[in-house]
């Protein structure tokens, strides 16, 4: 599929998505617990509806892999085409107010997210980025969008700024950002990092602990069409469809992401 094609389609999906999460948040709703014990709310499960809806109705053989419906398993996914979403990252964030909640989809292609966008309909801030087109900053407003406008990763600053997750500030992440001079540090949820880094707005953002291949994916496609990385600590690019023995997508490895540039510290260990 030609991403000239694809653009408007993720872009008018991830709309769609906020939007019912925002009626979720005017109307109220309910939270749950998962089996895993994450927060699960009906503003996930409305958004996800929209947009594996929509997708299977556009896409009638494609593989859709949703945090909120799992509906495959199996190998393969290590090559070919596919869809990874998260129809709500950063829930935790959004049961206690934050607005640094996203919907994230991603298309795969051979393991690399090659296209995807992330919109956090709280800010009215939308990201799309793939390996042909680049990436692309919009505001939203009145659920349309405005302003669009190309954004490139950016070489390291001095000193440098760290986006670190809100709810993961851990010994690791600590003994890593100990390595920079005097360093910006600034505490954010969800895969919006990943886009402040694309857009130029921050540097490094180190990630330690378990995170799942929803998490990051569309961030990911974000980041690298505009120029940046997202790279495992042993230097080796973040790839996708890996599973275990049950079939289910694995947890990423640590990684750090970054701008137009390659992290000093790398390969990297806390161990060392």
């Amino acid at each position: 599929m030609p991403f000239d094609n694809l653009k408007p389609i993720l872009i008018e999906i991830a709309l769609a998505a906020g939007l019912a999460i925002e009626k979720c948040v005017k109307q109220g709703y309910n939270t749950f617990s998962k089996a895993d014990s994450s927060m699960l709310t009906d503003a996930d499960m409305a958004a996800n509806d929209i947009i594996v809806s929509r997708l299977k109705t556009l896409f009638p053989n494609a593989v859709i892999i949703s945090e909120e419906s799992e509906e495959y398993c199996g190998a393969g996914l290590v090559s070919g085409d596919w869809f990874l979403i998260d129809p709500l990252d950063g829930t935790r964030g959004f049961t206690k107010g934050s607005k640094e909640y996203t919907v994230n989809i991603a298309f795969i292609r051979n393991s690399a997210p090659v296209a995807g966008v992330v919109f956090a309909p709280a800010l009215g801030e939308l990201y799309y980025g793939d390996i042909e087109s680049g990436a692309t900053f919009a505001k939203v407003e009145n659920d349309k969008i405005t302003d669009e406008k190309p954004i490139v990763a950016q070489s390291q600053s001095q000193p440098a700024r760290l986006l670190v997750s809100l709810h993961h500030l851990d010994p690791q992440t600590q003994y890593f950002v100990a390595k920079f001079e005097c360093p910006k540090v600034t505490q954010m949820n969800s895969s919006i990092k990943l886009c402040k880094i694309a857009a130029g707005d921050g540097d490094i953002y180190p990630r330690f602990g378990p995170t799942s291949q929803w998490d990051t994916a569309a961030g990911q496609a974000v980041l690298e069409a505009a120029g940046g990385k997202v790279l495992q600590f042993n230097g080796e690019i973040l790839r996708y469809g890996n599973t275990d023995r049950n079939g289910n997508l694995m947890l990423n490895p640590n990684f750090v992401a970054c701008g137009a540039f390659v992290p000093e510290f790398l390969p990297f260990s806390v161990d060392e």
